[in-house]
């Protein structure tokens, strides 16, 4: 089965954000296959993704700050489990640019830059972006629920 129909026949769409330019078709390798160096320039165990553009909260602060690409990416080989709740394969290859980081945060977090950057800082010091933001997707059910921050 070529790549092209692997993707076609997936719903699932990955995101991989990366301060680094690619152009579609581009195949990323991690540095954890057969000794290769990664696109990073470093060893790295794998090439982490979501199931969102919204970047990870564990690079959402540095995404925004240095403006970082959001691709969507097609996973080559097996995807498992990173160490929060993100994905992580050992290739990639890049189907689209998604968009920049800094729009895609700013269209789920309203705010002037300086409380947009402390929101983040919040993710990242609790680990998640519960208490800042509901998952993509999720209902709000109550009008108490919804932070002025936020566009829904």
């Amino acid at each position: 089965m070529k790549l092209s129909e692997a993707k076609s026949k997936s719903k699932k769409r990955y995101y991989h954000a990366s301060n680094n330019k690619f152009k579609p078709g581009k195949i990323l390798v991690t540095g954890g296959e057969l000794g290769k160096i990664s696109y990073l320039g470093w060893n790295s165990k794998g090439i982490y993704m979501t199931m969102s553009p919204m970047p990870h909260f564990t690079i959402a602060k540095d995404a925004y700050i240095n403006n970082w690409i959001v691709y969507e990416v097609v996973p080559i080989g097996k995807v498992r489990h990173g160490m929060w709740d993100d994905l992580v394969t050992d290739r990639v290859k890049i189907v689209k640019v998604t968009g920049n980081a800094r729009g895609i945060i700013n269209n789920r977090i309203k705010g002037k830059p300086k409380e947009v950057l402390a929101l983040l800082t919040k993710a990242i010091k609790n680990k998640n972006f519960d208490d800042i933001m509901p998952p993509l997707g999720s209902s709000v059910k109550k009008k108490s629920q919804i932070n002025h921050h936020f566009k829904w």
